[in-house]
């Protein structure tokens, strides 16, 4: 099963070689045929913003920018979180092209534990309390 890899990044422009590592590790995944995105949070969504990641630079590390593109072009994804984003003003209309703003609805849907039904005892369980307060 080819699971989902999501690679965090909390770092922006302040620390660039953080800001970038998280990048090359999705972007070896991705080159590699996993599915990979990079989760910024923090201050790392501003990364995600036009020009975001606009001289961001690590000294023997790739500019942030042309990862991003290669990245992206690889079938990576970025994503925003939404509560980080929200209260530094970034919406939708700020983000870099392929970039999305996610948040926990989101999360929730796409949790392996979201998707499942319930399990027969559970709902062998609940008849058993209905018909116990029927009776």
């Amino acid at each position: 099963m080819n699971e989902k890899l999501i690679f965090n990044c909390t770092w922006g422009r302040e620390d660039p070689e953080r800001a970038t590592l998280p990048f090359i590790a999705a972007n070896i995944a991705a080159t590699a045929g996993q599915e990979a995105v990079v989760l910024c949070t923090i201050e790392a969504v501003r990364l995600g913003c036009k020009g975001g990641s606009d001289g961001v630079e690590a000294n023997g590390l790739p500019k942030l920018r042309d990862l991003m593109t290669e990245f992206l072009a690889n079938q990576g994804k970025v994503w925003l979180c939404g509560a980080c984003a929200k209260p530094r003003g970034i919406t939708q209309d700020h983000l870099a092209e392929g970039v999305t703003i996610v948040g926990p609805r989101w999360w929730r849907r796409s949790s392996p534990a979201r998707r499942r039904s319930p399990s027969p005892d559970a709902k062998t369980a609940a008849g058993v309390r209905a018909t116990l307060r029927a009776a």
